[in-house]
């Protein structure tokens, strides 16, 4: 995307070759590099454009300088750990995942929240920030609202089932060009990369997403070790533009969101890769 200063790269790489026509792929696990940065903001955003509360908090192209400073931020972040799925065979990053420490309830933002909230609400702040002194647009109250719907029942969930110090997943992002019956397993590892680190902190596991992101990624969490141990449904229609009303090419209907623990101590009764 033009001004940004960073490149948006695609799904081939630096050497032309495209992963998605290899037969098998090397999925290994590593931390995020600050030369990731634009690589893990394309991801981010092609991982959610199926998404339709990403599609009501992101309506332009305004968002790809946000998600680079979001990246920016955690991998700035002492508590915060960013590790990418990446292709032994080819050097390609195809999926990452975001892990913060949440220790108190004055936690930064984007620290105990998903990251599709926290870039959300950093949008509307830009977007705010050009407004000035004219009116606030309804689209904007629109989306925040959403906002705070999604932050207040992460943190009233995080609160009502975990006690003191814990790990949050604010991202799970895999390219969505990749084969598709290869998105399970690049999930699965990722997930079980921050079990994992859970493990090591000894601490608990807390994810809030929504229940049709990726196919089955209840069903992963299940695998890992994970409890659900709360869900809702958002009728989406009430946050939808007049301009998205227009368009007509979604069905916005009601969406369900998951939440899931791995408890202390259950780090090892899950699946193993």
């Amino acid at each position: 995307m033009p001004g940004t200063g960073i490149a948006e790269s695609g799904i081939s790489t630096a050497n032309g070759v495209d992963f998605t026509m290899l037969a098998e792929l090397f999925i290994d696990i590593r931390d995020a590099r600050r030369e990731d940065v634009g690589t893990l903001a394309n991801i981010f955003i092609k991982s959610f454009r199926d998404d339709s509360t990403a599609q009501l908090l992101y309506p332009h192209d305004g968002i790809w300088p946000v998600v680079v400073e979001m990246l920016r931020t955690c991998l700035e972040d002492d508590y915060t750990q960013v590790r990418v799925a990446w292709d032994q065979y080819t050097d390609t990053i195809v999926g990452w995942t975001a892990v913060s420490l949440v220790a108190s309830e004055q936690d930064d933002y984007f620290r105990f929240c998903d990251s599709t909230v926290w870039a959300g609400r950093q949008l509307l702040r830009r977007e705010a920030g050009t407004r000035r002194e004219a009116p606030v647009h309804l689209d904007e109250m629109r989306r925040a609202g959403l906002i705070t719907q999604l932050r207040t029942r992460n943190r009233d969930g995080q609160e009502r089932h975990i006690h003191g110090q814990h790990l949050v997943i604010n991202t799970i992002a895999i390219h969505p060009d990749v084969f598709e019956d290869e998105i399970p397993q690049i999930a699965y590892k990722l997930i079980d990369d921050a079990r994992d680190l859970a493990k090591a902190e000894g601490l608990p596991l807390w994810a809030q997403f929504p229940g049709d992101y990726m196919g089955d990624l209840g069903g992963l969490f299940f695998e890992v070790g994970f409890v659900e141990v709360g869900a809702f449904e958002l009728n989406l229609v009430g946050y939808v533009s007049e301009e998205q009303r227009r368009r007509r090419r979604r069905n916005w209907g009601v969406q369900r969101w998951t939440q899931w623990v791995l408890r202390s101590g259950d780090w090892d009764h899950g699946r193993r890769v």
